[in-house]
């Protein structure tokens, strides 16, 4: 326990010490270049603002990811007792003033949101009652609103559901006027920006989703669980139990090299037996051959706890990236509806019908039975008939009821025209 304490510790200050500096270059930017205030948009140019923009995302995105460790270490830690020189000692100070400093610098590049650090390039909200606040709600997208939360990235109007009035007299009149604005330029371009701010974001945190979680597995499986276990199962041979399918061809193996042996000896190819009393030349074969094929059986016993133990290091670390970034997933969401509206209605169908007839479809049956298959060698289990027949008649059965519903709740109301051409193609 004192050891781990010691390797957190000197974890910690090693990423806040990684985290002041990050900070501390922020600041220069700002002196170097804003004389000391909060780093804006440039005068000179867009290729200047652009490259500054850079260097602060990557300072802020140091900063960030440096605080997370700092979190997680100080959670982990085990502070000692009151009486050591910890608690309430110079070690303290020293952290806490570090972290007024990097609050002090990184503050106020949060006001917008906490995912995505505000632009170099953002226009100034309107002034209130000006033609542009009242006729422009482009522009009411862009500005922040202190009430909404900080990591909820405000939706674009052309991005969110029409209204069930939407094609009116009154909303095509709205529209034409809006259109006529001498303003309504500057609110298409800021909601682009909107727009990309919000697919950059989706992006990354996809991407985020899916390596983060399939690094972490690699990494605990070779890196800890695998020397591990490796490790305990020399140190106690007998202590891991074969399962059936296992030590069925183990013995299958060692049967057949020994037939083979056999045979070899009978034909001379093998000598009978060793000189000066000692064990035939066979029966040393077969011993080092049983200690093999019995080692690399415990091996592959053990690779199914490897591997569950990864996975659920993996599914935590999934967990844990969907609970802190929860906000961020309806942006995600946003960004995948929009991606599949945009498609033309032959590819929707095309789409839904690939999937429907590979997971819940009528030749979905030997699918199924090779991906349990996959699943249960993955982790070192015996094939179950019963579990696999169980699976195949229930779980197809729910997603296909899931589908049916998803089809009559979402798609009919945003693309009809789609579900009219999947019913004449079921027909």
């Amino acid at each position: 326990m004192v050891r781990l304490n010691a390797w957190l510790n000197q974890f910690q200050n090693r990423a806040l010490t990684e985290a002041y500096q990050a900070a501390v270059a922020i600041k220069s930017l700002e002196e170097n270049h804003f004389g000391g205030n909060k780093i804006e948009t440039t005068e000179q140019g867009k290729t200047v603002t652009d490259y500054l923009q850079a260097l602060l995302n990557r300072q802020l995105a140091r900063v960030r990811f440096n605080l997370a460790q700092v979190k997680v270490s100080g959670f982990l830690l085990n502070r000692p007792s009151a009486d050591t020189e910890w608690e309430g000692g110079e070690v303290d100070a020293q952290v806490l003033e570090k972290l007024a400093f990097i609050e002090s610098i990184v503050g106020k590049y949060r006001t917008s949101t906490e995912t995505e650090w505000p632009s170099l390039a953002t226009p100034d909200p309107p002034e209130e009652g000006s033609e542009e606040s009242g006729s422009s709600p482009a522009a009411a997208i862009v500005q922040t609103s202190p009430e909404l939360p900080s990591e909820i990235i405000p939706v674009p109007p052309s991005i969110k559901p029409k209204s069930r009035n939407s094609g009116s007299f009154l909303d095509t009149a709205a529209q034409i006027r809006k259109e006529l604005s001498p303003k309504y330029e500057q609110e298409v371009v800021r909601e682009l920006r909107s727009i990309r701010k919000n697919q950059t974001t989706a992006l990354r945190w996809l991407l985020i989703l899916l390596f983060v979680p399939l690094l972490v597995q690699a990494f605990t499986r070779n890196i800890i669980f695998e020397p591990l276990l490796d490790r305990y199962f020399d140190a106690n041979p007998t202590a891991i139990a074969l399962n059936q399918e296992l030590a069925e061809e183990f013995l299958h193996e060692f049967e057949r090299f020994k037939s083979s042996l056999e045979v070899r000896e009978l034909l001379g190819l093998v000598p009978a037996a060793a000189e000066n009393g000692q064990e035939s030349g066979t029966q040393e074969k077969l011993k080092e051959k049983a200690a093999e094929l019995y080692q690399e059986a415990g091996y592959r016993t053990l690779d199914g706890w490897k591997n569950l133990l990864a996975d659920l290091s993996g599914l935590m670390a999934f967990t844990a990236l969907v609970y802190f970034g929860r906000n961020k997933l309806a942006t995600l969401k946003t960004l995948t509806t929009r991606a599949f509206l945009s498609l033309n209605d032959p590819t929707k169908i095309f789409l839904l019908i690939l999937f429907t007839d590979m997971f819940v479809g009528f030749h979905s049956v030997e699918g199924w039975e090779v991906i349990l298959g996959g699943v249960m060698q993955h982790f070192s289990l015996p094939e179950n008939d019963t579990f696999v027949k169980s699976f195949i008649a229930t779980v197809p059965v729910i997603m296909d009821a899931c589908i049916k519903f998803w089809i009559f709740n979402f798609l009919t109301r945003s693309s009809p025209s789609a579900v009219a051409i999947l019913e004449k193609m079921n027909k």
